[in-house]
């Protein structure tokens, strides 16, 4: 039986770190700058009544620093992440996608793994500037490289998707 559509995805760590960015819980980010604004009104209003101080310091550099992890831990995430990946199989992972009628097959390449799904599972669907991400439950993502289409494209496998996973 022919897919309808066939992908192939390697995971580079540029692409596991667009995969992260996309899944990391947007209440992270949120919270995070939401801290921020707060400590840089405290900053302000330390600076306006005491001039700079040792506190005014202090909240600044705390601003800097949570800032930092924003930013860092998801990119620290990625680049383990990719390395874990090159030490198991010493080159990049690679998957081929499968794409049928009524369900999908993620086959990864150096793993030897086959996996098949049903679209009623995906949740979501999440896009970022060279994937798709077939979200399932847990944080589960399945990866589509929008230049990776062997079989069909991109415009006509969103379409196909979301009719999919409406049905």
């Amino acid at each position: 039986m022919e897919s309808l559509f066939t992908n192939k995805c390697t995971y580079t760590e540029e692409n596991i770190r667009e995969m992260i960015w996309a899944i990391q819980k947007k209440k992270f980010y949120i919270c995070g700058i939401g801290f921020i604004l707060i400590l840089t009104m405290l900053e302000i209003q330390e600076l306006v009544e005491n001039g700079l101080s040792i506190a005014t310091m202090i909240w600044f550099v705390t601003a800097i620093v949570i800032g930092l992890m924003l930013y860092i831990v998801p990119a620290r995430k990625a680049k383990d992440t990719y390395q874990r990946y090159q030490i198991i199989y010493h080159e990049d992972l690679e998957s081929d996608t499968l794409f049928y009628e009524e369900e999908f097959l993620v086959k990864t390449l150096q793993a030897k793994a086959e996996q098949k799904f049903k679209y009623e599972q995906i949740v979501e669907v999440k896009e970022t500037l060279h994937l798709y991400l077939l979200m399932f439950p847990k944080n589960m993502a399945a990866l589509i490289e929008k230049g990776g289409f062997v079989n069909g494209n991109e415009k006509d496998f969103l379409r196909f998707i979301e009719n999919k996973r409406k049905a």
